[in-house]
């Protein structure tokens, strides 16, 4: 699917408060691109989901994330381990975790 500047104008409505990015997944050889997907940031109700499985079936865990947050050519890259992984690792990136400054009294 072609991300058009409408195709995530309707994505942006879609999940608001959600980060979303292009990711480029490469292809077996590392150099070429195979797919170009949407992805959005996980929102706390996938983050929750996904953090019920991470330590009993981390497998089931990545799969939340990924079938939650990729938001084009989803079965395409569910079906190959390749692009499986590395949409998972974008997903990571969007994580929406900060780290609070802390002063010790």
């Amino acid at each position: 699917m072609e991300i058009t500047k409408e195709l995530i104008e309707k994505k942006r409505a879609e999940n608001p408060g959600c980060k979303l990015a292009k990711v480029a997944l490469k292809a077996e050889d590392e150099k070429s691109v195979a797919l170009e997907v949407l992805v959005k940031s996980p929102d706390r109700k996938i983050i929750s989901e996904a953090e019920k499985w991470e330590n009993t079936n981390p497998g089931k865990a990545k799969e939340i994330y990924v079938r939650n947050c990729v938001l084009t050519d989803v079965d395409a890259v569910m079906e190959d381990d390749n692009l499986f992984y590395q949409a998972f690792f974008a997903v990571t990136e969007l994580l929406p975790f900060q780290k609070p400054e802390v002063k010790m009294l």
